[in-house]
């Protein structure tokens, strides 16, 4: 059995909205929340997705569930109240799949243009690995900056920006996280964590799938949908 996790209990702060960014409401002739863009795909039956569970943030539970019954989601879906930080939303949202679950990917509802082609990889992937991340090449010159007289440059062909979703074996997550000993930004630090051995397939992210994250993404997602861009 294969669960999808959508982390969607983020405040979204940096995005300066009235709410949190991935329940804004994209201005066009049939509004739609940014979360529920990625919808088609968790609906498409070739997906190989048995649950969604949507983890949330604790006002926003009864909203989620009453507009998932007028979407026409097929696939069956969880609405979970989310903690006070990513690992504990993580977390709560892995002990909410069913106790069929064999494969469980975790992604960012706040990256909402995640393609087929990654969620299918995903899954195929982990018939031989522990573990399926997505990555991308970093295009910019980056710097480890700690003062303007403390810092060097780094290779960034040796750089990689990690995206979501992450795949793993619903076992060994689940036991990375019952052993978790501090908070960490992503749940592969809590897996290496825990297993520095595990056997990880990285597989080639995309550009399209970046997570939204300040105004200006909002400002030009909302002007893409407006002219049917999205």
């Amino acid at each position: 059995m294969n669960s999808l996790i959508l982390l969607a209990g983020g405040s979204g702060i940096r995005a300066q909205q009235k709410i949190p960014k991935q329940f804004i409401e994209l201005d066009g002739k049939q509004k739609k929340r940014l979360m529920y863009l990625q919808y088609p795909y968790t609906n498409d039956k070739n997906m190989n997705f048995d649950e969604v569970i949507i983890v949330a943030p604790n006002d926003w539970k009864d909203t989620i569930e009453n507009e998932l019954l007028s979407n026409n989601i097929d696939v069956a879906c969880t609405v979970v109240r989310g903690g006070s930080t990513r690992s504990e939303s993580s977390y709560l949202g892995l002990q909410a799949c069913s106790s069929d679950c064999k494969k469980v990917l975790i992604h960012d509802a706040a990256r909402p243009f995640v393609s087929k082609e990654i969620y299918n990889s995903c899954i195929k992937f982990l018939d031989k690995y522990e573990s399926v991340v997505p990555i991308i090449p970093s295009k910019d010159t980056s710097i480890y900056f700690d003062s303007p007289k403390d810092m060097h440059f780094i290779n960034r062909d040796k750089i990689r920006l990690v995206q979501t979703p992450q795949a793993f074996k619903y076992d060994i997550i689940m036991e990375a996280y019952k052993n978790q000993k501090d908070e960490k930004t992503d749940d592969l630090q809590i897996l290496l964590n825990y297993k520095p051995e595990a056997n990880i397939k990285f597989i080639e992210g995309s550009e399209k799938n970046f997570k939204v994250t300040t105004k200006e993404h909002v400002d030009i997602i909302n002007e893409l949908y407006k002219i049917n861009r999205l």
